[in-house]
């Protein structure tokens, strides 16, 4: 990447920024509208977006911003229903999903598994931005947020697991479920810890650079020693956001938490606006439109499995906790977006699977799908179900 990449990026992200503010367009299908016009041009010929830029570079910065505005108060009010949704609902997702593809796409067994995984995330890209719009209820975005945080370390860990799996001729179903716990646990526990730490390295000396700069290596950091210590580096960075959001403030000057807040929300800006921009010039309208039928078939899929998995979560806590309110129920259904991380997954699957050229098409289609059919409405569900909080309800 060099300078004028760079600069003619940041140049469209304010142009298209200004754009949806003065005309009251929806900013992200707008980015990748830009993005798909410029792909076509050919502006971009060199360009190839690789998984390494999503996940390592884009990724934590956009998940530790959403992790660190998730209250504790309201995370323990929705407790039943993330951790459903976000721990068995990812596994019953893949088990239906993984034979149907393999069925009605025509997709070898452990292929169709990989690809139950990897689509099965709802991704934070996309449903974060989504949500920061509408003034709903904080419990409600909290389950929806909390669920697209959490998911992702887990079906990212299954996705390993199966590919693994695939690699090796001493399979064992034993070691497969040791490894997601492992990996899943572990990415949580040093996550923590590393909150705790540099809560603790932040109180050492007052100042709001410092403060700034130490939350920042903090959001790869965590990615980082989770890569070393091979657990999810997705889940290590939701709980270093979490613990270090929520410790006691450090000092708690107004300005200094002012201006924590404005950077990381700028930094989630600038990272939510380069990822859909850079998907949209790698949608090739020609290659998407020869997959039409699957990206159909898989879209309808999604809804449906997703439809049973959201009723599971609304089921079980209502017999828990009774906090999973009845209102929430379609919405939490219609969140559901897929984005940046299938994305990046499906080009890693690219030229190393049989029929990787299929799933990272499919992939693309189902999640420009979504984005455009799910994201776009997603205000016209909060209305109709009378979520959107009014002065009169704050």
């Amino acid at each position: 990447m060099n300078t004028d990449f760079v600069i003619l990026i940041l140049g469209l992200i304010a142009g298209i920024s200004i754009l949806a503010k003065r005309f009251a367009i929806s900013y992200t299908p707008l980015l990748v509208i830009v993005g798909l016009i410029l792909g076509l041009w050919k502006v971009f010929p060199q360009f190839r977006l690789s998984p390494e830029l999503l996940l390592t570079v884009l990724l934590p910065p956009l998940i530790f911003e959403g992790a660190l505005r998730i209250s504790y108060e309201n995370l323990k009010k929705v407790y039943w229903g993330i951790s459903f949704l976000a721990g068995p609902g990812v596994v019953i997702s893949v088990l239906i999903l993984g034979p149907l593809f393999h069925w009605l796409l025509s997709i070898p067994t452990p292929v169709a598994y990989l690809f139950a995984a990897l689509i099965s995330t709802t991704d934070p890209v996309a449903v974060l931005h989504n949500l920061k719009s509408l003034k709903i209820d904080k419990k409600l975005t909290t389950l929806v947020e909390g669920e697209s945080l959490l998911n992702d370390g887990t079906a990212l860990a299954i996705f390993t697991a199966i590919l693994l799996s695939m690699q090796t001729t001493h399979w064992s179903a034993w070691g497969t479920i040791l490894s997601l716990f492992s990996t899943t646990l572990g990415g949580l526990a040093a996550g923590a810890l590393l909150g705790i730490l540099f809560n603790y390295l932040t109180k050492i000396h007052e100042d709001t650079e410092i403060r700034i700069t130490l939350s920042t290596v903090l959001a790869y950091a965590s990615y980082i020693v989770a890569g070393y210590l091979h657990v999810s580096g997705i889940l290590s960075v939701v709980a270093a956001g979490i613990v270090y959001g929520n410790l006691p403030p450090a000092y708690g000057h107004h300005d200094s938490d002012k201006a924590l807040w404005g950077f990381w929300s700028y930094a989630a800006f600038l990272a939510n606006s380069i990822v859909f921009l850079l998907i949209g010039t790698q949608i090739d309208s020609r290659d998407v439109l020869t997959y039409w039928q699957p990206i159909l078939i898989t879209y309808g899929l999604l809804l449906v499995v997703r439809l049973i998995i959201v009723y599971a979560a609304y089921w079980t806590s209502q017999r828990l906790d009774h906090r999973f309110e009845r209102s929430w129920f379609w919405l939490t259904w219609w969140s559901g977006l897929r984005g940046a991380l299938p994305v990046a997954l499906a080009i890693g699957l690219l030229y190393n699977v049989p029929q990787g050229r299929q799933i990272y098409f499919v992939t693309l289609g189902v999640a420009f799908v979504f984005l455009f059919v799910n994201g776009l409405s997603t205000n016209i569900w909060a209305k109709k179900l009378n979520l959107i909080e009014t002065e009169e309800t704050v």
